[in-house]
């Protein structure tokens, strides 16, 4: 019989006990049975690795997706968002900047944002669009 289960036969209702592996492992009586609760998982934060400078031009077509520079080792659905409005005729849909620009725009400096929907801040990364 494990330690957990000897200490909560044993008339404890509600104890923190630690495994071997340090983690903390909540048990309590509910009601006539016994309620287990792992720990929680630690959320891991979207990592960014360096976006490129842009350069873009007048008339031609762009294409960038930021989900070719961020990764989330929970394998969890990133939702993006951009700090600045993009330069005329790009927009941001998804993980995508797209369009094609329509005016010349100042250099720019954006920083992105890939959210993974836990309560952790968001991961930034800066990205230049001339």
């Amino acid at each position: 019989m494990s330690k957990t289960l000897e200490n909560v036969r044993s008339g404890l209702t509600r104890r923190e006990f630690v495994k071997t592996t340090g983690q903390a492992l909540s048990v309590c009586a509910v009601g006539g049975g016994l309620s287990v609760t792992p720990p929680a998982k630690a959320a891991s934060l979207p990592v960014w690795s360096r976006v490129p400078n842009q350069t873009f031009a007048v008339g031609q077509p762009v294409m960038i997706d930021l989900a070719d520079y961020v990764t989330d080792a929970d394998g969890d659905a990133l939702e993006f968002s951009i700090d600045l409005p993009l330069p005329p005729g790009l927009t941001l849909t998804g993980s995508v900047i797209s369009g094609t620009p329509t005016a010349p725009s100042q250099t720019q400096q954006y920083t992105v944002s890939a959210d993974d929907g836990t309560l952790q801040p968001k991961a930034p990364a800066g990205v230049s669009l001339d």
